[in-house]
């Protein structure tokens, strides 16, 4: 629809790196995956040096489910500047699930440094310390963190929980509930 809208020759790259960008927003809205991916692909061949756009693709890879192709969208967009936590935490998830947990830990770690109040970057470095590590006593803290900063991530409760049980450590009570 948009691409015979207008004749391309006659716009700037940047201009045409613009269209296709709405090209794939659209795309996307529609639950058209793989449509806003070739559509965000363009869009970064024409304005290659911009880290948001990438972080874009990035994030159209990973929910098609191509995570080496994520993966390197992500790296592009940090290579080209981006200090954006989310991308640092979404780099670090799809490290993750390409089996590379020493590299996702190392991205993760970035992301919290970046911004120390992200809940998500917190629990998501508590979770890969779970179950990539089993490593209980170095992830609590990170979980108890995430609480701390977002009371209502059950997920996070679950993953503490379990860490003190593993470690023999008692579980606080619920909030607003008595310590027995």
């Amino acid at each position: 629809r948009f691409d015979a809208l207008l004749d391309f020759r006659a716009i700037s790259p940047r201009a045409m790196a613009i269209a296709y960008e709405e090209v794939g927003d659209y795309r996307r809205e529609r639950r058209d995956v793989h449509g806003a991916v070739d559509a965000f692909a363009r869009m970064v061949v024409l304005d290659s040096t911009n880290a948001r756009r990438w972080t874009v693709l990035a994030n159209a890879e990973a929910i098609a489910g191509n995570g080496p192709a994520a993966r390197i969208a992500y790296e592009k967009a940090i290579a080209w500047g981006s200090v954006d936590p989310e991308t640092h935490t979404n780099l670090a998830i799809v490290l993750f699930a390409g089996g590379d947990v020493d590299a996702a830990l190392g991205r993760i770690r970035t992301a919290v440094a970046l911004d120390t109040l992200d809940a998500t970057a917190v629990y998501t470095y508590g979770q890969m310390l779970f179950e990539g590590k089993r490593d209980m006593q170095g992830a609590l803290p990170w979980f108890e963190r995430a609480l701390h900063l977002d009371p209502r991530n059950h997920h996070a409760r679950s993953y503490a929980d379990r860490c003190r049980e593993a470690l023999g450590v008692a579980s606080p009570p619920p909030p607003g509930e008595p310590a027995q």
